[in-house]
């Protein structure tokens, strides 16, 4: 008995035998294609610092038979340019500026039949920069005055709040708007730390004082002569009037 061998392509073969007498047989095969297509390159995921230009990575891919595509399942953040005439071939980048955070993006290959393999990609984009203050400054009041004053930062990607050390006498928002608390009865000097994060925990402190001091920077003495509820005034401290002359 005599064996035939017969190595079959995927697809449909038709297959014609003629016996010795003549007869002829006819068998025809249908070879599944079972083989998903597969990668020959995969890049390792990325870590880019936010405000960083990135020049996105390569997947390449084949397929035994016929290739397919090449797909993604975020549109939104990422996408995919596939040169002309290099199918097996792209290029993944993002869409624009991504906020910090990390994202994952599946990449899938399929071939002509609907066999498909995929994997997934991560990008995570960092933020290491601490705020910088844009105006950290000695500050200076008033007694028994209302105390504003602003201490501001900027960052790279966003500021988030504005912390002192010492919040019994001052306080100071997330704005960085500095107020006072409490009536400042007397003058004196206040040394205080202000720090400031940013959206990414990331922090800068740094040291100022206030200095309240009294309105006129001193008493100044004046000799007023006015009739006042039925008594003369005499020497009134920083009170101005049209009929006073400085002694």
């Amino acid at each position: 008995m005599k064996k035939l061998l017969l190595i079959l392509l995927v697809g449909m073969a038709l297959i014609s035998f003629t016996k010795a007498d003549t007869q002829e047989l006819q068998m025809k095969f249908i070879v599944p294609d079972t083989n998903a297509p597969y990668f020959t390159y995969i890049p390792e995921n990325a870590s880019v610092p936010y405000g960083t230009e990135w020049e996105g990575v390569e997947f390449t891919a084949e397929d035994d038979n016929s290739f397919g595509a090449f797909s993604i399942n975020d549109t939104e953040h990422f996408e995919i340019f596939i040169p002309t005439g290099m199918p097996t071939y792209i290029i993944l980048t993002w869409t624009g500026q991504l906020d910090v955070g990390e994202y994952y993006v599946n990449v899938s290959i399929n071939d002509s039949v609907g066999n498909v393999n995929w994997t997934i990609f991560n990008l995570n984009i960092t933020d290491d920069e601490a705020p910088v203050f844009d105006n950290l400054r000695n500050l200076s009041g008033y007694t028994n005055q209302p105390f504003t004053k602003y201490i501001t930062a900027t960052d790279n990607v966003g500021v988030y709040c504005y912390y002192l050390n010492d919040t019994s006498v001052f306080n100071v928002d997330c704005v960085g708007k500095i107020t006072n608390t409490e009536v400042l009865a007397n003058e004196t000097i206040y040394y205080l730390n202000i720090s400031v994060n940013d959206t990414s925990n990331n922090w800068n402190s740094g040291e100022f004082y206030i200095n309240i001091t009294s309105e006129s920077g001193g008493v100044t003495v004046y000799t007023c002569r006015y009739k006042s509820f039925g008594y003369y005034n005499t020497k009134l401290n920083w009170m101005v009037r049209d009929n006073c002359k400085i002694k």
